[in-house]
């Protein structure tokens, strides 16, 4: 019988490379300054056996001719779904994680643009097929189901009811791909957004090169800082953009940030109100059957 793969954390992967005895493959010098010549080989193998073991779980799952049957694709894109989430957070397992992804993918020669997406790359990693045509077409398609309910911050374990319940994966990516005429265009997002980002500030960066460059009418004006994101969490800054067209996508993106975030805190409230009522209807049944018991004697 096939073995399937278990993950539950980013320390599980991590810890899955000792069941490995050799690493043929070496880590970037990146990994081995960061981390220790013997954390970043532990980390590109468990992530390589991780990769690999669902690499296997889907050539078995398209020889078995099981393809109609949605439910083995959906525990197939959750396993994808917690090997991202376990490469979430600040922590020394996920920092790792994510540079063995990116050795794994330079080990097998695999290109991608730098604003690609994690989830994107886990996907092709896993899905790649022979065909290269077809192997685009469906890595897209289940790295844009994913990235949907990553949006919607769907749970590991609540992914395969989404994906059912919004009708399967062909259907979030036509909704991804012909949104509806009445959402939201990018300029009024733009808008919004510059009225809400005047609430927010997370500190100050001031330079040498932007004093030199600054103008007195443009204070107040919105800029974007362009930067790029360390494996240790932080971020790197480079320029300063100001052209209006790059201003306006980044508030947009700012307003879509916001309305994400304002979903996931009603969500919340509401899972709140659902506890604090199922709380509220046990303690009220035990109450009752402590009356109950006292007047029967």
């Amino acid at each position: 019988m096939q073995n399937t793969l278990v993950i539950s954390s980013a320390q599980d992967i991590v810890n899955s490379a000792a069941q490995q005895k050799t690493v043929n493959s070496q880590p970037s010098a990146e990994n081995l300054g960061s981390a220790g010549a013997l954390a970043a080989n532990k980390a590109f193998a468990g992530m390589r056996k991780a990769i690999d073991q669902l690499a296997v779980e889907r050539e078995v799952w398209e020889n078995t001719k099981v393809l109609a049957a949605n439910d083995h694709l959906y525990l197939l894109l959750q396993k994808c779904y917690r090997l991202y989430k376990c490469m979430e957070g600040a922590s020394e397992e996920a920092k790792a994680l994510r540079l063995a992804l990116k050795d794994y993918f330079a080990s097998k020669g695999y290109q991608y643009r730098p604003s690609s997406h994690t989830m994107n790359k886990i996907v092709r990693c896993v899905f790649s097929g022979h065909d290269e045509k077809v192997g685009k077409h469906r890595v897209s398609s289940y790295a844009i189901a994913l990235r949907s309910a990553l949006g919607k911050a769907i749970s590991v374990e609540g992914l395969p009811k989404f994906l059912s319940e919004a009708g399967g994966v062909e259907a979030l990516r036509a909704a991804a791909a012909g949104r509806a005429s009445n959402a939201t265009t990018p300029q009024q997002k733009a808008l919004l957004g510059a009225q809400s980002v005047k609430v927010e500030v997370l500190g100050t960066f001031k330079h040498a090169v932007t004093a030199e460059n600054f103008d007195i009418g443009k204070a107040d004006q919105h800029v974007v800082l362009l930067g790029t994101w360390q494996h240790d969490g932080s971020i790197t800054l480079r320029t300063v953009v100001e052209g209006k067209g790059a201003v306006a996508a980044a508030l947009a993106c700012y307003h879509s940030k916001l309305k994400t975030e304002e979903k996931k805190q009603i969500a919340a409230k509401e899972q709140a109100l659902i506890q604090a009522a199922t709380e509220d209807a046990v303690k009220t049944a035990a109450n009752e059957a402590h009356l109950t018991q006292i007047m029967n004697g």
